[in-house]
């Protein structure tokens, strides 16, 4: 590493795949001038504290697919340019709440493929953070303070996890959220003030929970989605004022629920439908359908 000492001006440095085991610190002096940095799949157990203090321009660092157990709560303190960070597919657990808390600059996190549990505080006080990556981890609830301040978050990918509570706290701090994937979780109910920030909200996946029922009115500030993915759960019934109002609905997929009753009306306010998948064991009153458009398509086969 000594003979990096010299490369004041490098601007872009590709380590992966070269079986190191311990990120140095006093190797990269003098690179004040780097920009990109990535020391993907090696060897990593550990971020060290404030490992890459000699790169104060560093703008995107890639960890991802290490062995990293381990993120001491002042390794990013000295990236103050830091935009994007990549630590999926590693074996991080915990994330202390101060770990990113210097980043200011952060634009898109993923985190996604490791074994993390909380996220408290973790996300909160980053202004320009857009995109955050979470899934394949085992979360277990959505806690007030997860985004804080953090209000251009427009993605964020929590899927695949094990969530049983959702702070609505959480989401209402978000008035910029476009896309939220929470499918494959164990989410039993949706409080009526979820999506109370939801405006811009486009694409919402909740497949594969544990949803027994839907209250009128769930979904009623979503007015530019336009993809809903509810299959996969154990829906009984869809009652009149559920989907009201979503003006701007194209895709509504309830397949493999346990539907059994569909009320009269439950769709009328779905003008822009163009797909429903109803795919159900057994045959409930279609009748419904006659109110829509003629320019959608159904899908309810067994």
């Amino acid at each position: 590493m000594a003979a990096l000492r010299r490369l004041e001006h490098l601007r872009s440095l590709r380590m992966a795949w070269n079986e190191i085991g311990d990120i140095p610190n006093d190797g990269y002096s003098r690179l004040a001038a780097l920009l990109f940095l990535d020391l993907s799949s090696n060897n990593f157990e550990t971020v060290p504290s404030d490992c890459f203090h000699p790169m104060p321009a560093l703008r995107t660092l890639s960890l991802y697919y290490n062995s990293i157990e381990t993120v001491q709560s002042d390794a990013f303190v000295s990236l103050l340019e830091l935009e994007s960070v990549d630590l999926s597919h590693n074996k991080v657990v915990f994330l202390d709440g101060a770990t990113f808390h210097s980043n200011k600059k952060l634009r898109t996190v993923d985190l996604s493929h490791n074994h993390i549990h909380y996220i408290s505080g973790v996300f909160a006080s980053l202004p320009e953070l857009r995109e955050l990556f979470l899934s394949e981890n085992n979360i277990l609830e959505l806690p007030a303070d997860a985004f804080t301040d953090s209000a251009l978050l427009t993605v964020v990918y929590l899927q695949q996890n094990a969530i049983r509570r959702v702070d609505p706290e959480a989401l209402l701090s978000l008035p910029n959220l476009a896309q939220l994937h929470l499918s494959s979780n164990f989410i039993r109910t949706i409080p009526r003030d979820w999506f109370a920030t939801g405006h811009k909200l486009t694409s919402l996946s909740l497949d594969g929970n544990w949803l027994e029922g839907l209250e009128p009115g769930t979904f009623r500030n979503l007015n530019s989605l336009r993809e809903l993915r509810l299959q996969n759960n154990r829906l009984v019934e869809i009652g009149r004022g559920v989907f009201d109002p979503l003006p701007a609905l194209l895709e509504l997929h309830l397949q493999n629920n346990l539907i059994s009753s569909i009320e009269s009306g439950a769709f009328r306010s779905l003008q822009s439908l163009q797909h429903v998948n109803l795919q159900v064991s057994t045959s409930p009153d279609l009748t419904f359908f006659f109110q829509l458009p003629q320019s959608f398509v159904i899908n309810s086969g067994s």
